[in-house]
């Protein structure tokens, strides 16, 4: 929610490729950590070959998904390719924020 707060005042301040950037990025990092949340579950009670080679095909899975943006910011002169990088990792810097960041636009905050 907050880079797509941020992506719309760099739509209105006239930065159109950040603003793209930003959301293409964050839309992705949300489908990586979708991903991980498929996939997780699904090494948990198998055997040990199993889940190297399950956990091996999410990792490349998720390699390829978060390559995808980053190869249409590099082709593409509409997306800044830096937002699309910071967007990438919209997930992490929400949750180390909402962990590090006490209030209640962030959720409890700290280690509660």
């Amino acid at each position: 929610m907050a880079f797509i707060v941020i992506a719309v005042i760099l739509l209105f301040a006239g930065e159109r490729a950040l603003a793209k950037g930003l959301i293409l990025g964050t839309v992705f990092s949300v489908l990586n950590f979708l991903l991980m949340g498929i996939w997780g579950p699904s090494l948990l009670g198998t055997s040990q070959a199993r889940a190297r080679m399950t956990g091996f095909a999410s990792i490349i899975s998720r390699y390829i998904v978060l390559a995808v943006p980053l190869v249409v910011a590099v082709k593409s002169s509409s997306f800044s390719f830096p937002a699309v990088a910071v967007g990438l990792f919209a997930v992490q810097i929400v949750i180390i924020a909402d962990h590090l960041l006490p209030g209640p636009w962030m959720g409890k905050g700290g280690s509660e």
